[in-house]
C-alpha cells in the first residue's frame, strides 16, 4: 500500500483510517502488515462491534495466510473510525472474549 493511500472502504460502508503508529502486535512490521489490515478491513471473515463505557470498537478478522490470521481493532475517534491495534495471529482467549462482549455484525 501506498504512503499516500490511508483510508479503507468496509462492507457496510464505513471509511476507515489506517493509521501507521497504531499499536501492533506482530513479529515484524513491513509494508505487508497494511496490505493485509486493508484486505482484512475490506472482506472480513468475522466483524464484531464491541463498546465499553463510550468507546465503540469494531473488530476485523479474517486469514490472510495459509497459516495466518489477523485481527483489526478501529475505534471512533475525531469524529471517524480509526486503527486502534493490529494483531497478526490473535490468541483463542482473545478472539472468545470479542464474541463474549460484542454483537456479530458479518
Amino acid at each position: 500500500m501506498s504512503t499516500d493511500v490511508n483510508t479503507i472502504q468496509d462492507p457496510l460502508g464505513r471509511t476507515i483510517y489506517l493509521l501507521q503508529y497504531a499499536e501492533v502486535d506482530v513479529q515484524e512490521i513491513s509494508h505487508e502488515l497494511y496490505d493485509d489490515a486493508a484486505t482484512v478491513i475490506r472482506k472480513p471473515a468475522m466483524l464484531f462491534e464491541v463498546i465499553k463505557e463510550l468507546d465503540k470498537q469494531l473488530f476485523y478478522f479474517r486469514s490472510t495466510g495459509w497459516q495466518r490470521t489477523m485481527l483489526v481493532i478501529v475505534h471512533f475517534q475525531n469524529q471517524r473510525w480509526e486503527t486502534l491495534r493490529y494483531v497478526n495471529n490473535p490468541s483463542n482467549e482473545m478472539l472468545s472474549e470479542m464474541m463474549k462482549n460484542g454483537s456479530q455484525l458479518i
